[in-house]
């Protein structure tokens, strides 16, 4: 009976081990080397020089809003209707990662983490 039961155990060692790399195999023809995401280029840059902000957009930027990364709202800018726009962030505010909010005219919505 043990010496089935070792039999048994060692066939299915046997399976388990050869099998395993079949089912580990991809799909055909698929390579994960060649997987590639084609991101089209945000429509807007932002600059920084010190604590200025510029923002220049390739349409016009309907509102703007930075907050700090402790969640502090610094900014909430509406109706800019400009495709440039520039902030000062206060010296009074001593954090150095923000987060900013740009909606666009065509109605689009970015967010983006900034460093100053």
């Amino acid at each position: 009976m043990m010496q089935t039961f070792k039999c048994l155990m060692a066939a299915f060692a046997v399976f388990v081990i050869t099998g395993l790399p079949v089912v580990a195999q991809s799909e055909p023809g698929a390579n994960s080397n060649s997987i590639s995401v084609k991101k089209d280029p945000l429509p807007y840059k932002v600059l920084n020089s010190g604590r200025q902000l510029t923002f220049k957009a390739n349409r016009n930027i309907r509102s703007l809003m930075i907050w700090t990364a402790s969640g502090n709202r610094v900014l909430e800018q509406q109706d800019i209707n400009e495709a440039n726009y520039s902030y000062t962030i206060p010296t009074s505010i001593n954090e150095r990662i923000f987060f900013v909010m740009i909606v666009l005219d065509n109605g689009k919505v970015y967010t983006r983490k900034i460093g100053i």
